[in-house]
């Protein structure tokens, strides 16, 4: 008995003794760091840098306007004149008071005035022969008494004649050209001394 307690007060000492030789190194703990977390709006910014890559212009297609239909006007009746009755004469029938008025003129008178520079500056011997059917430079006058008759159908000669001077392109005879003749002897001259010189023309 005794000698069970003598070893273990033995044992005690030991273990006092092998603790007290032991230098307990405390142990050193690193302070927590604290972690600071970037906004995420940041990091998104750094994160998604936007590249400076060109993008071509798309071409902007022009309105099309649609086509307006042109208003349809509503055709409006043309007015509608009462006929007029046409003249009791034509310009081409004979005149009978040309006809009585060449009856009771001066053929000699005619002739003067025939051979006589005009205030047009000119004389009607100066472009028609009187003794040939030849032109001058206007027809030839012999026998255009009978000629006369046939050129416009319902017009007699002294007719004919008084129209071919008082307007020359009426009627123009074929192989002449319009223009040749004066266009103004119904202001030069008189109505007489136009029938005086029709009277001379159907002597000849």
């Amino acid at each position: 008995m005794i000698r069970t307690l003598s070893f273990f007060c033995l044992l005690l000492a030991v273990l006092l003794i092998s603790a007290c030789g032991v230098v307990v190194t405390p142990e050193w703990e690193a302070p927590p760091t604290e972690i600071l977390s970037e906004p995420v709006e940041a990091v998104e910014e750094v994160a998604v840098e936007p590249t400076a890559t060109p993008v071509p212009p798309t071409a902007t297609p022009e309105p099309t306007l649609a086509p307006t239909e042109a208003p349809t006007l509503a055709p409006t009746s043309a007015p509608t004149s009462a006929p007029t009755e046409a003249p009791a004469e034509s310009a081409s029938s004979s005149d009978p008071n040309v006809s009585t008025m060449v009856l009771v003129a001066d053929p000699a008178n005619g002739e003067t005035l025939f051979n006589t520079v005009n205030a047009s500056g000119y004389a009607c011997s100066g472009c028609h022969l009187i003794n040939t059917e030849a032109m001058l430079i206007g027809p030839g006058l012999l026998g255009i008494g009978a000629r006369a008759e046939t050129r416009v159908a319902g017009q007699d000669a002294p007719t004919y004649l008084y129209h071919s001077i008082t307007n020359p392109n009426e009627f123009v005879v074929q192989g002449f050209s319009p223009g040749l003749m004066p266009q103004n002897f119904a202001q030069l001259l008189t109505e007489v001394q136009i029938f005086d010189l029709i009277a001379y023309l159907l002597t000849l």
